[in-house]
């Protein structure tokens, strides 16, 4: 076992809680390794002061003066004075809030169509000079993806629910990528033109 190990279990070693493995090992190494030692001495050294350490509690006294504040914070509530103050600055604060939702919501509502607020990342002739594609279904990944390369064209939707591909081609002739496409019988099972 590793040093690491070792030192992990001495812990529980000064809890005398490990089988006794465990216990024989850890035995072992407080024998023949002083690092080990010393961090046995440590950790024995704060197990004891936390044992020998007196916990102090504010015992019957405390909860005596602890009950008797509770009786006079409980005594003094507010007057009805104030209470009624309080409810009415609280009443205000309500209404001008609901006023200020109803102004907004309005403002939102009477916006006008005109401002566009989003528009599409991608190119907006995303299927122009693109080609819908279909793979043989024993195609490897591998395959797929050689043919790809050497017609220079990538993916760019798919799988369509039909099992078709999205295709654009870098290369300037169109029907010369169809051609080249088709030419992979045992890769792709149809190439249409888009």
């Amino acid at each position: 076992m590793t040093d690491k190990y070792i030192i992990e279990l001495l812990p529980w070693y000064i809890n005398d809680t490990l089988d006794e493995e465990e216990n024989r090992m850890v035995a072992e190494a407080l024998e023949r390794d002083d690092e080990i030692k010393k961090e046995f001495e440590l950790l024995k050294s704060i197990s004891t002061a936390l044992k020998d350490e007196e916990i102090q509690t504010p015992g019957e006294m405390g909860f005596a003066r602890l009950k008797r504040s509770m009786k006079t914070t409980d005594q003094s509530e507010a007057t009805p004075e104030q209470t009624g103050s309080n409810v009415t600055r609280w009443k205000f604060a309500a209404i001008a809030a609901s006023l200020l939702l109803v102004a907004q919501a309005s403002f939102m509502l009477n916006q006008t169509d005109e401002q566009q607020y989003y528009r599409p990342l991608g190119s907006e002739n995303i299927l122009q000079d693109s080609m819908l594609i279909t793979f043989s279904p024993d195609a490897t990944e591998s395959q797929i993806r050689n043919v790809l390369l050497k017609s220079q064209a990538v993916i760019i939707d798919g799988p369509s629910a039909a099992g078709t591909y999205r295709v654009r081609s870098s290369a300037q002739d169109k029907s010369t990528t169809i051609e080249k496409l088709e030419s992979y019988k045992d890769v792709i099972s149809h190439v249409q033109e888009q």
